[in-house]
């Protein structure tokens, strides 16, 4: 009866001390931002950022090496925030020279336990909560890059009458 007791007990701790890791870490938010602030505040905050925009979706990038999840990174590698139709932030994605692809896999499993999902230039991990994250490697000709990116799911829909939707 004891053996069960603690056999039932180690089983609950190892859930409850892994579960909600990847929302844990990033559901507020990273770099000094918060998921559905307004695109002008996140210019405001790094006004040296370059703006995107492809048709309503836009992005601010930055140039910042600083080591992320204990990768060393180029002082001119990006870091990009994505914006959503009504311009608040639900994705923020960090560039990694592409031979770091294998360490940055390596790295959020040793954190965020297996991924789910692995195609033949990505990998993702289940949604936990509100944040999914995914690492990705973009070859283009001779150079690569990895992306380790994370995405809000839970902003609020926004209200709009069907007129205002061309109905």
């Amino acid at each position: 009866m004891k053996k069960t007791i603690i056999f039932l007990w180690v089983i609950i701790y190892s859930t409850v001390s892994f579960a909600g890791g990847i929302s844990d870490t990033f559901n507020e938010g990273v770099y000094d931002t918060k998921w559905g602030e307004k695109f002008s505040k996140i210019k405001e905050l790094y006004p040296e950022s370059k703006v995107d925009r492809l048709k309503n979706i836009s992005q601010l990038t930055i140039e910042d090496g600083r080591e992320v999840l204990g990768v060393s990174r180029d002082s001119d590698s990006k870091i990009s925030f994505i914006f959503d139709a009504d311009d608040r932030l639900n994705g923020v994605s960090v560039y990694f020279d592409g031979e770091d692809y294998y360490s940055l896999i390596s790295k959020l499993t040793t954190l965020f336990g297996q991924y789910k999902t692995q195609s033949a230039n990505y990998v993702q991990w289940e949604q936990d909560g509100d944040v999914i994250i995914t690492a990705s490697i973009n070859v283009s000709g001779f150079s690569s890059e990895a992306i380790f990116s994370i995405g809000y799911y839970k902003l609020p829909t926004v209200k709009i009458s069907k007129k205002g939707l061309g109905f």
